[in-house]
């Protein structure tokens, strides 16, 4: 289990990547340049990571296996305004879970129906 307040590497997890992809080039740079675990890439697999927060940005949204807990899906969206993610919200289901009553498709629609929540609560409306 993962106890709540938990740091993780935010190039490990669906929700930090979902952050990653949705700041300023600038800004995402700044960070990763001081990220250890990127800084440790290959010139080529930083272009590649690079690469991947493109196309999460292009989806709206990221669906994965989990890289840090066996078994486990995360669907992630972001919260907030125009192209800028202000959060993230993740769902995270047990592989096993899925008995075929309830598809990914279904979580992330509801996912982002509340993202899309969160955001006006917030007087902010996300647009991709």
């Amino acid at each position: 289990s993962i106890e709540e307040g938990s740091l993780f590497p935010v190039m490990k997890t669906a929700s930090g990547r979902v952050l990653l992809a949705f700041m300023e080039d600038t800004e995402r740079m700044a960070i990763l340049q001081k990220n250890e675990d990127f800084k440790s890439y290959s010139a080529r697999k930083q272009q590649k990571f690079l690469a991947s927060l493109k196309e999460i940005v292009e989806a709206g949204h990221y669906v994965t296996p989990s890289d840090l807990a066996t078994g486990v899906v995360d669907i992630t969206v972001p919260v907030g305004s125009g192209r800028q993610a202000l959060a993230s919200l993740t769902v995270s289901i047990l592989s096993m879970q899925l008995d075929g009553s309830v598809t990914h498709e279904e979580i992330l629609s509801a996912a982002k129906q509340a993202a899309s929540r969160i955001s006006a609560n917030l007087g902010m409306h996300f647009t991709n």
